[in-house]
């Protein structure tokens, strides 16, 4: 299985650019599948591109092969003939060669005569009609949709701020092997491939955990005219040699372990601090403070030996991304390889996105060589089953991050068993339902001989199994890999961890701010001088610790659940292929490391990654928010290309576009080399018109740019609502909610119609049992002796 990979015979076309597609073709082919992707003799304008650094390990599987236009059809016709999956997105210099589109209709025309075929399509924001037109551009799409207003809302600016973190794409390159992975499976039961649709906004939903409806009134810490305070459990707080430590600690009893490991458990026996997590303004201030003092009397070093030692509680170091790599669990996880690159030689970068038992899987492109497929003729009549339709997973994971992995999976068919406590999980506790939809559930106490069994009799049945529990946990509840193998050879098992099974750091606790911290994601966030700004002042010390806080956001749990449900589905594949399930396991910083994997590389000579400004603005003039005479422009230029094209749209709107030609923004090189001034003329340029007018004009032209203050995400997905268009949500039902609106499915494709809604804890106890065989008097016994649990409030 490790020599080939998962997808070992698979043959993907690549006919994408941008991250979204580079992200997902590099897991494909990581996998063992043959990825070709032709690339253009294309003009010096359009050649001449701004990039990440890592930017080159994202084709490292890839087989990329030059072509003049002219010959560039007749190559990609044969490619077809042979391809069991071929990707298109927008912006494609290939597709554009080609005089294709990236839609459905183009999609469907390949199709017609290759009924084999999985087509899977990338766009920016899918069939919004204002934006058909926008480019494959995380800025552009966050600033459209309302995640830019989102961000600038949480860090308290009165006007949009900047999103460092390429979300949308990110989204959209999980989104995308999911679909081509289930498409696939999908084609094995039926011999008909099918198209497949995703788009960075699509991809955008993962990190709405609300949903179009938003979030309830009365939701988040309460302010006062003391101001805003950080949770105390997550608080940033300096060391005493100067670094920024991240305090990580969700549950009650870490909470207090903190307070504990910094000399303050006194504060325990004040009845104003019974409740952490609900303190007046005064005592949350004082507190704060208090931790800002205690956390000082360490070292960064001293600190982290504390934290690994015990395992009392969370906590981790803010670094860099680049810092992040050499974090000794990332380390060990091998989250970070080194693998030979034909130009440089060694260089360090992503490792894979789960290590699996039998060995990692080489990476490398893969001949493209023919296969006498008989999968390809249809072996059923054909059907609108989910593609996933018959596969089983079984859950035992709590709060966020591994919930939202089977949630996404459910969405394409699989039926999810939820395993609960006795009254819930605590994820239950958290005011939203995303992590419970489309799922059952059933509560049962496995430290009983007699729950015990029925997660294992349970586990025979299942395809997959996916929890989160701390290591040594499933051991000692009977759940673990070996015991589950022995009942079930075929189990594809996944664990998913904040730090990871094993290694340095395997006893600590970790929640989203220790990926966050680890892997620079608020690093980057904070903007430029954030980490070593450590002020003497207490109040400057305060508004330096909020700001790296509110930096710290969430989105480590559902980048860490997209890269799970991913790694389960080319698990599945691995056991299609070798007959046998295998042990997985990946980890909140393996994914966040895949999140910025523009800038997890390593190599002599790297070029820097552009920051972000400390105003959070932007990294530079062409990946920048301006104000203009109303209203607030986002532009995203990163090409000459279409640097080009947005100066002929100013000299043309204004008359002149003065020293926008001016040779020293010629280039790529010459704009970042000369950044301050093109940002000033770009300044004066957009405050002639509104931001209105100016999206209108720049998406028309095919420049990136779109208006970032018309309202929120929920905002953006309520209008798609009102005016008919139902990509993004559907509307459902949940137990003591009633009908509501929930984001769409990552992907449309055959059979994903119909979705669910969020299911109670122990909801389906009595029906699980009697699908297993027990009869209603065992049922009832297990549920009076406390065993099982019926449905609640929960």
């Amino acid at each position: 299985m490790a020599e080939h990979g998962a997808l070992s015979g698979r043959r993907v076309l690549d006919l994408s650019d941008g991250f979204a597609g580079a992200l997902c073709t590099m897991i494909l082919g990581d996998n063992g599948a043959a990825v070709r992707r032709p690339v253009i003799r294309g003009a010096a304008a359009d050649e001449d591109r701004h990039e990440p650094p890592g930017a080159r390990q994202w084709r490292r599987s890839t087989d990329e092969v030059l072509f003049d236009p002219g010959t560039l059809a007749a190559a990609v016709d044969d490619l077809l003939a042979e391809a069991d999956v071929v990707l298109l997105s927008t912006g494609s210099r290939a597709l554009a060669a080609l005089g294709w589109s990236a839609d459905g209709e183009t999609a469907e025309r390949l199709r017609a005569t290759r009924e084999h075929l999985v087509v899977c399509v990338i766009d920016a924001l899918g069939d919004h009609p204002s934006f058909k037109a926008a480019p494959l551009h995380d800025g552009v799409v966050h600033a459209a949709a309302g995640r830019m207003f989102d961000n600038g809302v949480s860090f308290g600016k009165g006007r949009p701020a900047y999103v460092a973190a390429p979300l949308a794409s990110y989204g959209a390159s999980q989104s995308a092997a999911q679909g081509i992975i289930a498409g696939l499976l999908e084609r094995d039961r039926s011999g008909r491939g099918q198209v497949v649709r995703t788009s960075l906004v699509r991809g955008l939903t993962i990190f709405d955990f609300w949903g179009p409806e938003g979030a309830p009134s009365g939701i988040g810490r309460p302010t006062s005219e003391l101001g805003p305070t950080p949770a105390i459990g997550y608080a940033p707080a300096p060391t005493k040699d100067g670094r920024w430590l991240q305090w990580a600690n969700w549950a009650p009893h870490l909470n207090r372990q903190q307070l504990q490991l910094l000399g303050l458990g006194e504060v325990l026996d004040d009845p104003a601090y019974a409740n952490l997590s609900v303190l007046a303004p005064a005592d949350a201030h004082a507190l704060w403070e208090r931790v800002l003092v205690a956390t000082a009397e360490r070292t960064a070093d001293e600190w982290m030996t504390v934290l690994a030692e015990t395992g009392a509680a969370g906590g981790d170091i803010m670094r860099t991304t680049i810092e992040g790599m050499d974090h000794p669990q990332i380390r060990f996880n091998g989250d970070v390889a080194t693998y030979d690159d034909p130009e440089l030689g060694p260089v360090d970068q992503l490792g894979p996105i789960a290590a699996m038992s039998g060995g990692a899987v080489p990476v490398g492109p893969r001949p493209w060589t023919r296969v006498d497929d008989a999968r390809r003729a249809p072996v059923v009549p054909a059907s609108v089953r989910p593609p996933l339709d018959g596969l089983v997973l079984l859950e035992a994971a709590s709060m966020i991050a591994t919930p939202i992995g089977s949630a996404i999976l459910a969405d394409l068919g699989v039926s999810v068993i939820k395993i609960e406590p006795i009254g819930g999980e605590p994820g239950r506790t958290l005011p939203f339902i995303k992590t419970l939809q489309g799922k059952e559930s059933i509560t049962v106490d496995i430290k009983a001989p007699e729950g015990r069994e029925i997660v294992q009799q349970l586990a025979e049945r299942a395809d997959m199994f996916l929890h989160n529990y701390r290591p040594g946990v499933p051991e000692k509840l009977g759940i673990d890999d070996a015991s589950l193998r022995a009942r079930n050879p075929r189990l594809v098992y996944l664990y998913v961890g904040g730090y990871g099974k094993h290694g340095p750091c395997e006893k600590m606790p970790a929640y989203h701010p220790v990926a966050g911290a680890v892997c620079g994601n608020a690093a980057r966030q904070a903007g430029h001088g954030a980490l070593s700004n450590v002020p003497v002042d207490m109040a400057e010390l305060k508004a330096a610790s909020l700001h790296l806080s509110r930096a710290n956001e969430g989105h480590p749990d559902p980048v860490t659940g997209a890269l799970a449900a991913t790694a389960l589905l080319v698990g599945i594949a691995a056991r299609d292929r070798a007959g046998i399930g295998a042990e997985m396991t990946t980890s909140m910083l393996c994914a966040s490391a895949h999140l910025f994997s523009g800038d997890w590389i390593r190599y002599d000579g790297r070029p820097p990654i552009a920051e972000v400004d400390s105003e959070l603005l932007g990294t530079d003039a062409l990946d920048r928010l301006y104000e203009t005479s109303e209203g607030w422009l986002f532009v995203g230029v990163d090409s000459t290309a279409a640097y080009q094209r947005l100066v002929a749209v100013v000299e043309k709107h204004c008359g002149s576009a003065g020293p926008l030609t001016e040779e020293k923004f010629s280039t790529v090189a010459d704009r970042l080399a000369n950044d301050d001034a093109l940002v000033s003329a770009l300044t004066e340029v957009f405050a002639t018109d509104t931001a209105d007018e100016w999206e209108r004009l720049l998406l028309g032209a095919g420049v990136g740019a779109a208006r970032a203050d018309r309202g929120s995400f929920a905002s953006f997905q309520q209008a798609e609502i009102a005016s008919g268009r139902h990509a993004l949500a559907r509307r459902v039902s949940s137990p003591g909610r009633g009908e509501h609106w929930r984001a769409s499915a990552v992907v449309d494709m055959r059979g994903v119609d119909e979705l669910g809604g969020a299911c109670v804890a122990g909801q389906h106890s009595r029906a699980i049992l009697a699908e297993l065989g027990y009869t209603p008097a065992q049922i009832e016994s297990l549920i009076e002796r406390g065993i099982v649990g019926e449905a609640g409030e929960r």
